[in-house]
């Protein structure tokens, strides 16, 4: 719920939801649950380059989501272009080559045989002060933390698109894409407007 900003769950009965989806209200035989989310924003580590085509991420994009990486919030940094951008203190760059195999330091490796994911350093846990939309202007204030040395980021749960604009402490900076193709600028530790 939380990667999609899922903030309620209209549903005819508690399933086995989780713990911390709370009954809202009733109507008829519907009930309205709210879901705990850090909202539009989160703070998360992107230590890992996946280099790819707009054809072959499915899969690995797939592994990432139901790995260990994904809860401890590593999202790769995903790219499309034929020559990406690096950030300063990303750790492993892999190319994938067709929709289940991927080159790393010249060797061939499948997705489902060899991990193709960087385990972060320990989970980031940022905090969201508070967040506004206006139109189509999303912003809000977020607290990096100081055990976040590199390959930090904040995160905007929506997809990417080249013609987004993206602003850090109100100068435009460099936005990328991470899994699962979301917007991301790289931040460091302490308190930014984003």
């Amino acid at each position: 719920y939380d990667l999609l900003n899922i903030k309620y769950v209209v549903a005819p009965k508690n399933e086995g939801f989780s713990d911390k989806v709370v009954l809202d209200k009733k109507f008829g035989p519907f009930e309205v649950y709210t879901v705990p989310t850090t909202g539009w924003f989160d703070v998360v580590t992107a230590p890992e380059l996946v280099k790819t085509d707009k054809t072959n991420f499915i899969n690995i994009v797939h592994v990432w989501h139901r790995s260990y990486p994904r809860t401890w919030k590593m999202h790769p940094l995903i790219s499309v272009e034929k020559n990406p951008d690096v950030p300063v203190g990303t750790q492993r760059v892999i190319q994938m080559t067709d929709e289940v195999s991927y080159k790393e330091n010249g060797v061939d490796k499948n997705i489902f045989s060899d991990f193709p994911l960087a385990f972060p350093q320990a989970t980031v846990s940022g905090q969201i002060k508070s967040e506004s939309i206006n139109l189509q202007t999303y912003s809000g204030v977020v607290e990096v933390p100081s055990n976040c040395t590199s390959s930090c980021f904040i995160m905007f749960k929506m997809s990417y698109h080249p013609d987004w604009e993206a602003k850090l402490d109100g100068k435009v900076v460099p936005k990328y894409a991470v899994f699962p193709f979301y917007l991301a600028v790289a931040a460091t530790p302490g308190t930014h407007t984003v």
